[in-house]
């Protein structure tokens, strides 16, 4: 049982063309074989996207049978049963063109898939403001999705690939300078608007960034992205700009800063960012490049977070904190670096207010410096920094604690208690040689 799309070429069998099936009702791949095999009672079954189809009958010792217009998951307008929820493919026919499955979605919402193949297009809106067109897009393994324009995702809407390695969105030799390749939110909050598994390449068009928000809130953001191919001075992988941006996330994101590089790139700058929830596993790469940029991972002006499990390479500096206004509650953990990286950690001030930040678990590597704290007048470079806490004219607490620095020759320097005089040595720097000591409440 062969199934074609329309019009099909009937005069052999099977006819063509042949359409993709699906394995269930939830694939959205659909590489299943066509045509179908009939037990011997003639019993047989198929998924298929929604449509109108040519259905053909044929084997050995049987008459082939034909069935045009057979309507399967659509009413007798043709139009879809379900098109909230409808499944779209790019499959050059029903829809030539991606614009073509878009707009035929209209405001319902629904899935979009590109199978294999490259397909250039125009910029496009996935969703809208108002939740009432919530649309995912599948990329396939193999899909490449080149747009001469912006990608903005809106509320719940969503981009998925099969894998960051060969599910691409790139921007066209055309794609305007100096903008974002892909957008999360236009003008106002939006939830749930996230890339997932795909790779986004800004193919050298100058100053490219390759992801922007001002707007992504709760469950918004990256998970598996990829950002490779920036050049020019102010381009940057992932930019994340200003208050609105709190709650959202990224999660095992890397950028490739390595063809066009330059001193003034960024691989990912969070700024002013208050509530954001942070990066859990970051790889900013700039191994390669003829001019090293400048900061791999940049944090500025009451930015929040928590940055956890850092790779940086091939940067000039590592991470870069604050900028003109502290960074505010900013915790990270667990660097590393590699290659050429000669600050790990620069804390720039003095701010107002201050930068307040928590540094666990620096592995220095092959770095000059561990920490350049100007904020407080402070060089670091020890080989591992297991904990390190910024904030000048602040408080850290210890409240009923004993902090126990052994005789072994741990110093506390400059020491005090939040509530009270400290029973510490009086010298600032001075070593603590009793078992342990004890903080006055």
């Amino acid at each position: 049982v062969a199934i074609c799309s329309q019009p099909a070429v009937t005069t052999t069998a099977p006819c063509t063309p042949l359409v993709p099936l699906c394995s269930s009702l939830t694939d959205l791949i659909c590489t299943q074989p066509n045509p179908v095999q009939a037990d011997g009672l003639g019993n047989y079954s198929f998924y298929v996207v929604p449509g109108t189809y040519t259905r053909q009958f044929f084997g050995s010792g049987l008459s082939a049978r034909v069935q045009p217009d057979q309507n399967f998951g659509v009413g007798g307008s043709g139009t879809l049963v379900n098109p909230s929820y409808g499944v779209r493919t790019v499959d050059g026919t029903k829809f030539a063109t991606l614009a073509a499955a878009i707009s035929n979605q209209g405001t319902a919402s629904g899935t979009i898939v590109v199978p294999p193949g490259t397909y250039v297009s125009a910029g496009f809106t996935l969703g809208n403001l108002s939740s009432t067109a919530v649309t995912t897009l599948y990329l396939a393994c193999g899909a490449t999705l080149q747009v001469t324009s912006q990608i903005t995702l809106e509320n719940g809407s969503k981009i998925l690939g099969c894998s960051r390695q060969t599910s691409v969105i790139k921007a066209d030799p055309t794609f305007p300078a100096s903008t974002p390749l892909v957008r999360i939110g236009s003008s106002q909050d939006v939830d749930g608007a996230r890339l997932e598994n795909v790779q986004v390449d800004c193919n050298s068009v100058s100053n490219c960034t390759g992801v922007y928000s001002q707007w992504a809130q709760e469950q918004s953001g990256l998970r598996d992205v990829v950002v490779i191919h920036l050049s020019g001075a102010t381009s940057i992988g992932i930019d994340w700009e200003g208050n609105s941006t709190n709650n959202s996330f990224m999660e095992d994101v890397e950028v490739l800063l390595i063809t066009g590089s330059n001193a003034g790139q960024i691989g990912i700058k969070i700024n002013d960012a208050k509530g954001f929830r942070g990066i859990n596993g970051a790889t900013i790469n700039g191994t390669g490049s003829p001019t090293l940029p400048g900061v791999c991972l940049k944090l500025d002006n009451a930015t929040m977070g928590v940055f956890d499990n850092i790779h940086v390479e091939g940067c000039t500096t590592g991470i870069d904190i604050g900028f003109s206004t502290g960074v505010q509650g900013v915790v990270i953990s667990n660097v590393f670096p590699a290659n050429t990286i000669t600050t790990l950690v620069r804390i720039n001030g003095p701010d107002t207010p201050k930068n307040s930040l928590v540094l666990m678990g620096l592995n220095k590597g092959s770095t000059t410096t561990t920490i350049s704290d100007a904020e407080n007048s402070n060089t670091v470079t020890d080989t591992l920094v297991p904990y390190y806490l910024a904030g000048s004219g602040m408080s850290a607490y210890f409240e009923g604690a004993t902090l126990g620095l052994g005789a072994g020759g741990s110093s506390l320097a400059g020491a005090s208690s939040g509530g009270g005089a400290n029973t510490l040595p009086a010298a600032a720097g001075a070593l603590c040689t009793a078992a342990t000591c004890t903080l006055g409440t």
